[in-house]
């Protein structure tokens, strides 16, 4: 029987090491936790599947905003000129799932199989929106002006700074994400592909 597929991986584990203590996620490193306590439950096998960045946040709660020159864009203490972001379409989360509950021998024996659609810069989504007829705008701002602007920024602010030292999953996930791709038994949807439908002009 596989344990209920969690929304865990390395990097909540990995947080505080890497970091050595100098950045707080707590809702990364709050998530480490069930790893232990599905390793440690005793069952047969078990799988853990990473959410990524997902794509539709572009769109809800971290969609474009009026900035100071009039324009539609994002300001935020992230260097846009690096890419760490993995990112990947929700619904296709399941498609893992499913993959790993009919494959435990190949992914029940405490895998991570992170979800990854495409692995991206800031400036690179900006870039690929706008060559749909966007006109989108990016401003890095520094992080402590960020940190205070509303609440729950000062989370957010820490978590760009540990995506620009370590990327999203916190370390080279490749072996993972094509172990994935393989359980899910379909290919991941590009950015481009996705925003064509879901960031109509």
């Amino acid at each position: 029987m596989l344990a209920p597929n969690t929304l865990s991986g390395p990097r909540y584990r990995m947080q505080k090491r890497l970091t050595a203590g100098k950045l707080s996620v707590p809702h990364f490193t709050g998530k480490a936790k069930i790893d232990r306590v599905v390793q440690e439950a005793g069952f047969a096998n078990h799988t853990f599947v990473i959410a990524p960045f997902y794509y539709g946040s572009l769109a809800s709660m971290m969609a474009p905003q009026k900035q100071a020159d009039e324009s539609l864009g994002w300001a935020l203490p992230l260097d846009p000129t690096l890419r760490v972001i993995h990112m990947g379409d929700i619904n296709e989360l399941g498609y893992i799932v499913a993959g790993a509950f009919a494959h435990p021998d190949e992914a029940g024996n405490g895998e991570y199989l992170p979800l990854v659609g495409d692995f991206m810069s800031f400036s690179e989504i900006v870039e690929t929106l706008n060559r749909q007829g966007h006109k989108f705008s990016y401003t890095q701002v520094p992080k402590e002006s960020f940190a205070g602007s509303f609440p729950g920024a000062t989370e957010i602010a820490e978590t760009f700074s540990y995506w620009e030292a370590h990327t999203y999953l916190g370390t080279d996930s490749s072996d993972r994400i094509a172990l994935a791709n393989k359980i899910a038994g379909r290919p991941t949807t590009k950015f481009t592909a996705w925003a064509r439908v879901n960031f109509p002009l």
